[in-house]
């Protein structure tokens, strides 16, 4: 939550004691439903100065047809820019129009910096085009590869240009953007990615992660297995065994197939064998 100069509504979720002694009773006597232990709401407005105080009548109206509305904002519609809800409340049905500008971004625009280290997966991005720049390129040394890749390679990933050709590497490209966006701008890249190639297998790993039902991600890390096999075929795991985490190309199909156990075991409480990988 960033202040501005007029500062910002925010709403808190915790356990019952962690909420106002108002709140409680009231949640208590009117016997409001709650989603689980640890999601009872409190609404607050912090201002630029240090200043806070509750909502009014009207703004906790307002706060929970918002709050109605983002409820009522399937998957398939997360992605959009700006979708419109009509909500009922106890003073009358309002409409609510839900803004995302982060989406209007284009796709292949630098992620934003984000808070902390980055992520681990999107610097393979590098080691991706350096494996293209190395086979489209012919050196009499390796003196003189090395001075190549240096002049090549110099300065932050961001600003490095894009060499994908083909579907699937624009694909691979807009999932490493992805791994650096958050939210919904994760689930818009990784669908992008998709239309690109139904064979990119770290796009349905990011749709995965991004997934609140454990049998969903099951299923989309089972598409990722699948999608990875294909994109590789089955040369790639016949004769790269011992180095084939070496690959990058074999990363995205590793990821899925890491996952896939992990994902099956929380939505149903058991197990299953899964081939090893030597690597």
């Amino acid at each position: 939550m960033l202040l501005g100069r007029r500062g910002k509504w925010t709403v808190l979720y915790g356990r019952i004691d962690e909420m106002p002694f108002g709140d409680v009773d009231l949640w208590e006597d009117a016997h409001l439903a709650v989603a689980r232990t640890s999601a009872y709401p409190v609404a607050m407005w912090y201002g630029p100065d240090g200043e806070r105080r509750r909502p009014r009548a009207r703004e906790l109206a307002d706060l929970t047809a918002i709050l109605v509305a983002f409820a009522r904002t399937t998957e398939a519609r997360s992605t959009a820019v700006a979708g419109s809800h009509e909500v009922p409340g106890a003073d009358g049905s309002r409409t609510v129009t839900l803004a995302i500008p982060e989406l209007l971004v284009p796709l292949d625009a630098t992620p934003p910096r984000r808070p902390g280290p980055p992520d681990r997966r999107a610097m393979e991005r590098l080691t991706a085009e350096i494996e293209r720049f190395a086979q489209s390129s012919l050196f009499e040394s390796v003196e003189e590869a090395n001075a190549a890749l240096r002049q090549r390679f110099s300065g932050p990933i961001d600003d490095l240009p894009s060499t994908a050709t083909t579907a699937h590497e624009k694909a691979q490209d807009l999932v490493y953007r992805a791994f650096e966006a958050r939210g919904r701008r994760r689930i818009q890249l990784a669908r992008k990615a998709l239309e690109l190639s139904a064979d990119c297998a770290d796009a349905y790993v990011v749709l995965a992660e991004q997934s609140h039902a454990p049998d969903a991600a099951r299923a989309l890390y089972e598409q990722g297995v699948a999608a990875g096999e294909r994109a590789l075929g089955p040369d790639v795991f016949a004769q790269e065994a011992g180095r084939f985490w070496g690959i990058v190309g074999t990363r995205p199909y590793m990821r899925a197939r890491l996952a896939s156990p992990r994902a099956w075991k929380t939505s149903t409480g058991a197990t299953r064998r899964s081939n090893t990988i030597v690597s």
